[in-house]
Order: structure tokens, then sequence, then C-alpha cells
């Protein structure tokens, strides 16, 4: 299902798909991903992707079995595992 939202005066829109017990949110002009456990908190965290997207940057997705694991949980990963997130995204590009 499509949803409209607005950040910063800009309005966008995004397709929320169920994937087993996630909703997937997917944001095709800046390319953001992100899920939640409901279609708001899927909702939610596309808006705070989209508003931390920034031109040029490089967004990450990664499958973990059958979930989509969000930009945020990829970067919490990156730092436990001590792995630049810099290194990390040159080796993908």
């Amino acid at each position: 299902m499509k949803h409209k939202f607005n950040v910063n005066n800009k309005q966008y829109s995004t397709t929320i798909t169920r994937d087993g017990k996630w909703f997937v949110a997917i944001e095709k002009t800046t390319g953001c991903a992100t899920q939640g456990k409901t279609i708001e908190e899927a909702l939610n965290n596309i808006k705070e992707a989209v508003d931390d997207y920034k031109p040029g940057d490089v967004v990450v997705c990664v499958k973990y079995g059958n979930e989509l694991l969000a930009k945020t949980v990829v970067k919490a990963i990156l730092k436990q595992a001590n792995i630049n997130e810099d290194e990390f995204l040159k080796a993908y590009k």
C-alpha cells in the first residue's frame, strides 16, 4: 500500500508491504528502506530515514534471514564489529 508523507516541506511517497512479521517501507526517490512491526512504525521509520538522507549517501539494505535491517541497525552492527562504515561502503560501490 502507498503512503504519502512530508519531510522538510517536500512530499515523498512510500510503498509499505508485509514481509513475514515485519512491514517494509521503501521510498524510491532516495532509495531509503526500513521496517517496523506495524505500518505506523514502518512509516515513522521511513520518515526518519528520509530526513537523515543526504544526496550522495549510499543506502545500505541488509537482509538477515527474512528480515530487512534498517540503516541504523546496520550502522550499529558495523560499530560493534569495529568495522569502519566508510570502508564497508567503499567495498559495495
